[in-house]
């Protein structure tokens, strides 16, 4: 996504976490409050970034919190030790699904991320493995008008960059018509 302004790469990124959430909740249904509201704010206030460039209190925050939440989620398949108890709720689970749930994890965290970065590069790299994860979480489920809706949001933008309608300053979000811009 090297060809895409930094609010456009941190927009989409942030939608194709977004049009995971409803994956989340199903894949665990029992997750913590505090969790399922750090990824929420995770992907929000990317959101918030990519439209109005502002500066949103506590990012960073909860960028390095969600961060540390995937690393126990890693910690945890790889059989180590997890300085933080991970729930039961989550560890009872089966390997496969923590894995999909650790992945839809890591797309919220890299739009956080990807929202903090002080360079396009550091911006587009967050961009470019967010999106990656975020299609293998739509293989891995098997969600194939996941896996064809994330295609298509791609393709939009893709297409706007490509037609000029954006630059680095230009704000970006979308609605439930596709891509906005201000």
């Amino acid at each position: 996504m090297e060809t895409l302004p930094r609010r456009a790469c941190i927009a989409l990124v942030a939608r194709c976490a977004d049009m995971l959430l409803p994956t989340l909740a199903s894949l665990w249904p029992n997750m913590p409050e505090r969790d399922k509201t750090l990824v929420i704010r995770a992907v929000q206030d990317a959101i918030s970034v990519a439209r109005y460039d502002a500066e949103v209190p506590g990012l960073p925050n909860t960028a390095t919190e969600i961060t540390q939440l995937v690393g126990r989620l890693t910690l945890h398949l790889h059989g180590l030790p997890v300085e933080t108890e991970l729930p039961a709720s989550v560890t009872n689970l089966q390997t496969e699904r923590i894995q999909t749930i650790r992945n839809i994890i890591d797309v919220a965290a890299r739009s956080a991320r990807a929202a903090v970065a002080t360079d396009l590069a550091m911006t587009s790299s967050e961009c470019d493995d967010g999106i990656s994860w975020a299609m293998c979480v739509a293989r891995e489920t098997q969600n194939s008008g996941l896996l064809e809706e994330l295609d298509e949001t791609i393709a939009l933008l893709q297409q706007c960059c490509v037609e000029g309608l954006l630059t680095d300053e230009s704000p970006v979000w979308w609605t439930g018509v596709g891509w906005q811009f201000g």
